[in-house]
């Protein structure tokens, strides 16, 4: 018997049956008698006989196709049913799982243009003609977010030196007169990160 499908038992619990009561009707001696003596009430004799217990016997077998196939019949629209079902699940679900990801990319992007309107905003504001002052409290936020932050460092250009590094950056103050007039120009790497400034 297959546990996983009752139905297959059912079919061969009824088979079974059919198969025992033909058995059991025909080594019944009484209706062994019963069938020899209607065959000869018929005049048929025993290849009557013979002929009507195999028709039984057909009929009986028969049945438990017709049964059996009915059976099976409902069983495998069952399974298709099941398995249409489950293919609709599966694509519910796969679909889900595409509208999810693309709500978490979109704000993974709105997130990731916040922080890089967030760090470039401090600096922008330098960008084109300042006066000395100016320049050093640029070079001030710089070297401070250089020293912050390991991701996002901005090198400064000025003259001969070109670095990155915070007290190199701040000791390039005492290079700017305040009264005085530079042009700072300032570019972004892949990301849109400022990533450089030059200023002359």
């Amino acid at each position: 018997m297959d546990k996983n499908n009752p139905e297959k038992s059912e079919l061969g619990k009824l088979v079974d049956k059919g198969a025992k009561a033909t058995n059991d009707f025909l080594s019944d001696k009484d209706n062994q008698e019963k069938i020899k003596k209607g065959a000869k009430i018929a005049g048929i004799g025993i290849l009557g006989y013979i002929i009507i217990v195999a028709v039984i016997a057909i009929i009986s077998t028969i049945i438990g196709f017709v049964v059996f196939f009915k059976i099976f019949s409902t069983a495998s629209k069952n399974i298709d049913n099941a398995n249409n079902f489950i293919n609709d699940v599966s694509e519910k679900v796969d679909e889900a799982e595409k509208q999810d990801k693309e709500f978490s990319d979109k704000v993974s992007e709105t997130q990731k243009e916040g922080e890089i309107t967030v760090f470039n905003t401090r600096f922008e504001h330098y960008q084109g003609t300042q006066n000395g002052a100016s320049i050093k409290s640029m070079l001030t936020f710089m070297s401070s977010s250089n020293r912050r932050n390991r991701v996002h460092k901005i090198t400064v250009t000025y003259g001969e030196t070109s670095t990155l590094e915070p007290e190199e950056i701040i000791s390039l103050r005492d290079s700017f007169n305040d009264g005085s007039n530079y042009e700072v120009a300032l570019n972004y790497d892949e990301n849109g990160y400022i990533n450089s400034a030059t200023i002359k």
